[in-house]
């Protein structure tokens, strides 16, 4: 009887053992589905990542085409900027230039005495120079200028006021 106590007593403790030991196997099933389920959430994540950074690199790339061809909008915007500019001083010369064509009157030789600038007598020694930007007439030592007028295809005399009336509008026109 002590005997069968006894394996009554094993048989229940083994009882015991076992149902603990089912217990953990379930458990651990149990944490094993779950961890399964996490790392397949896991590899979704990854696999979204990886999609998001190819969309992200070809949005950069887009980004980094389109910034390309802003910049190079710009610059031709600028360039066209500047013509615009010099074609306005142009426009603006050739405006003062025909305005001052039509206002100049060529000086008569014989309505004119001495030098329109130093006032000095004309005679055989000191001749008569028409300036061919204003029509004046002056003496040589005030006219020994030559300057490219629009109305001329190469450089022409012209008086000291208005050889320094063209250099300015020159230095001007191309700064």
């Amino acid at each position: 009887m002590a005997a069968t106590i006894k394996a009554l007593e094993e048989s229940s403790a083994l009882e015991t053992d076992l149902k603990i030991e089912r217990e953990w196997r379930n458990q651990l099933q149990k944490d094993l589905g779950m961890e399964k389920e996490l790392v397949n959430q896991l590899q979704k994540d990854v696999e979204e990542l990886a999609s998001l950074r190819q969309q992200f690199n070809k949005v950069s790339d887009k980004h980094t085409l389109l910034q390309q061809t802003c910049e190079e909008q710009e610059l031709a915007l600028t360039e066209m900027g500047s013509k615009l500019s010099e074609s306005q001083l142009k426009m603006d010369d050739m405006k003062e230039t025909v305005t001052a064509l039509d206002k100049r009157v060529w000086t008569s030789d014989k309505d004119s005495l001495s030098c329109m600038l130093c006032e000095k007598q004309f005679s055989v020694a000191r001749r008569k120079h028409h300036c061919r930007s204003c029509g004046g007439i002056y003496c040589n030592s005030c006219s020994d200028n030559y300057m490219p007028l629009p109305s001329s295809a190469k450089p022409v005399r012209v008086c000291d006021k208005c050889h320094t009336n063209l250099l300015q509008r020159y230095s001007a026109s191309s700064a």
